[in-house]
């Protein structure tokens, strides 16, 4: 019995869902290479924050490459494992020699939205031909791999603001008028007021996420 017999899907439909994946399977990869990169070669005062990030960022992709080409095998395809195959069709660059944290987290805001686009495509590609599985995947992926991810980067970053700390913070600490965190001594390492000033480009990509729309008393990063 043929896999697509024994899951029950059409295999033309099931055939555009594969090469949907292939496609992701190849940015995927060119991403994982990409963020090797950014942690071997990242220099600068946020050093030690981001080398753990895009480390943690890197073993996320390299899982997710794994679930793609399993998903294609499962599709009655072959997944590709070439990676010149990858890099003619990727839609993600490759970029390398990458030291500025600047370049290197702008890249990856970029790249997670090629992502977004595609794996909504794909969810709705498998949608249409039953494939649940695979709307299953997809709908995980997206409910992982956002923007918010890059604003707790840009805020270790920028800020200085530890990762406890940063859990803590509420809407009502932010003061979009005056352009600060206001990190109250109940909360900091240091059982200090702090006021830290807010990088033009970490309010922008606040704005665009509309982190302000819930009520103020809403954390920045938890329910």
């Amino acid at each position: 019995m043929k896999t697509l017999d024994y899951i029950h899907l059409d295999a033309v439909a099931a055939g555009k869902v594969v090469e949907a994946l292939q496609q992701l399977l190849a940015d995927y990869q060119v991403f994982y290479t990409n963020l090797r990169g950014f942690h071997w070669n990242i220099k600068g005062h946020g050093f030690f924050v981001l080398h753990s990030k895009f480390e943690d960022m890197y073993n996320d992709a390299a899982e997710k490459v794994d679930e793609l080409a399993e998903r294609i095998l499962m599709l009655g395809g072959v997944p590709v494992n070439k990676f010149s195959e990858y890099l003619k069709v990727a839609k993600v660059k490759e970029v390398s020699g990458v030291s500025c944290a600047d370049e290197a987290l702008e890249n990856v805001l970029d790249t997670y939205g090629q992502f977004i686009a595609e794996e909504r495509k794909l969810l709705s590609l498998a949608s249409e031909s039953g494939d649940e599985a695979t709307v299953a995947l997809m709908s995980d992926y997206l409910k992982e791999q956002n923007p918010h991810f890059l604003l707790a980067s840009y805020i270790l970053y920028y800020c200085f603001i530890r990762p406890a700390e940063m859990t803590k913070l509420k809407l009502s600490n932010i003061s979009l008028e005056r352009q600060t965190i206001f990190v109250q001594d109940t909360i900091s390492k240091n059982k200090k007021d702090g006021t830290i000033t807010l990088p033009a480009k970490v309010i922008h990509l606040m704005l665009d996420l509309k982190i302000f729309d819930p009520p103020h008393d809403y954390y920045l990063f938890s329910d």
